[in-house]
């Protein structure tokens, strides 16, 4: 007989090779069946499971992955042993709704640029040590950038108001302190964002969030440090340029915390991973 028929296989259920195990990480179990013409007194014929099936109404999350049929002793008149092999998630693992944004995996990468003017001979401050003439040439200036990753998964049915929410805070500034860096540090980039399904059949969306740091003054403080602060070419210096008011800014600042707060997943999620595999 075939496990695929649309008519249930009638099994007996076997002693032999029962197990099942319990972990902090995950839940799996045996079960095993004999598919025989024969009569065993005493024993009544139930349905063999079928891929899906629950292992019983205490453990619904632990579902039958494999079936593997063999033959007992070699020999068809024998009859067929069904091996069930069973695993899962235990529900105690729960997935925290994310509200922060260091509730969420990051990845991150730490470099520098150079950014060159010529410095002017006339009001210029540098000198050539070998004999003092003004320095009227090229010169760099060194920029600290560090650029980093976060990771979200959002619903399918969310991901169309969460690419909204996403591209209003493109090309903006933080408004407050973000992951340690003060007020204007810190520019959202954009994001990536890729389908998937997650362990029940469900459509997920991987969502990675790209943000650039830039520290130019090195004062790493709120206003006086970052994007918003550019050299200046008269005096090869940072200087923070303003327009109708100084508080004014050329990169306009964003709360960030609405990329994370928005569309969270709560603690039925607990069957896939927060950062699915690729």
């Amino acid at each position: 007989m075939s496990t695929l028929t649309t008519t249930p296989v009638q099994v007996y259920l076997l002693t032999e090779g029962w197990n099942f195990s319990v972990s902090t990480t995950s839940i799996s179990g045996t079960r095993v069946y004999l598919e025989t013409d024969q009569d065993l007194v005493g024993v009544t014929k139930v349905d063999l499971p079928r891929v899906g099936s629950p292992w019983d109404d205490d453990y619904p999350n632990v579902t039958l992955k494999t079936i593997d049929k063999t033959l007992v002793a070699n020999s068809e008149q024998c009859g067929y042993k069904h091996t069930c092999t069973y695993d899962g998630v235990p529900f105690g693992q729960e997935a925290v709704p994310l509200a922060k944004e260091t509730d969420v995996p990051r990845s991150v990468e730490v470099g520098g640029e150079y950014i060159t003017w010529v410095e002017p001979g006339t009001n210029g401050a540098w000198y050539w040590l070998s004999d003092t003439a003004k320095v009227e040439q090229a010169m760099s200036r060194i920029v600290a950038l560090a650029n980093f990753r976060m990771y979200r998964v959002i619903k399918n049915e969310d991901i169309d108001e969460y690419m909204v929410t996403v591209m209003g805070i493109v090309n903006k500034l933080n408004d407050k302190d973000f992951l340690g860096f003060p007020k204007e540090m810190v520019m959202f980039t954009g994001s990536n964002m890729t389908e998937f399904k997650n362990r029940t059949g469900d459509k997920r969306w991987r969502v990675e969030l790209n943000f650039s740091v830039r520290s130019v003054t090195r004062n790493f403080t709120a206003g006086n440090d970052g994007w918003n602060w550019i050299l200046r070419i008269d005096k090869g210096t940072w200087d923070k340029p303003w327009k109708n008011l100084p508080t004014s800014n050329i990169y306009p600042l964003g709360d960030f915390s609405t990329l994370f707060a928005t569309h969270a997943l709560g603690a039925d999620e607990n069957l896939f991973q927060v950062t699915p595999e690729k």
